[in-house]
């Protein structure tokens, strides 16, 4: 076999593949992709928009490379791997083993809101008003507590002067009974 053989052989091969990958795109050629995957769920749908782009890179990495491109260092090899990305991340939604990331951190949203609240004079004036407002019910509350204890107190006080009355009444009736 000569080279020109081999040659030959390779480029009519390559052009079944061109023709086979015409025919297995023509469903998506002929009509727009929307159309396609409207009626498809939503995880089926993700994976024609990603599969549609890939094949679409896969097809210029592909052209820049037979053109004899550095195919690498162009702009489409970061796009190739972005869809990567998303297969990957088709996969994991596929296989249920996705978890939340992120938590959310109930003192920084509130730090985040207060924040983008800060300035806004009106808003401004009423978190101040709200919060004199919780200082004042609260000393109140604690005034009520404290008043409530000190008759508490005074009460105790006042039953302990009175049973100790008693014992020392009870005391002089039982000494001058027994003189």
């Amino acid at each position: 076999m000569n080279i020109t053989t081999d040659i030959t052989s390779s480029v009519e091969q390559l052009a079944s593949s061109i023709d086979d990958v015409e025919t297995a795109l023509e469903p998506l050629l002929s009509t727009a992709i929307a159309d396609y995957t409207a009626q498809l769920p939503l995880l089926d749908r993700a994976k024609a928009y990603v599969l549609a782009a890939y094949t679409i890179e896969s097809l210029l990495y592909s052209s820049l490379r037979l053109s004899g491109q550095d195919a690498k260092s162009h702009p489409v090899f970061t796009e190739l791997q972005r869809v990567r990305q998303r297969f990957e991340k088709i996969k994991e939604v596929e296989a249920g083993d996705t978890q939340p990331s992120m938590a959310l951190d109930k003192s920084a949203a509130q730090r985040f809101i207060s924040a983008a609240l800060a300035g806004n004079d009106k808003i401004d004036k009423e978190i101040a008003e709200a919060k004199a407002g919780q200082e004042e019910r609260l000393k109140a509350k604690i005034e009520a507590l404290g008043g409530k204890a000190e008759k508490k107190n005074s009460e105790k006080v006042k039953r302990r002067k009175e049973r100790d009355a008693r014992k020392a009444k009870k005391a002089a009736k039982g000494d001058g009974a027994g003189n």
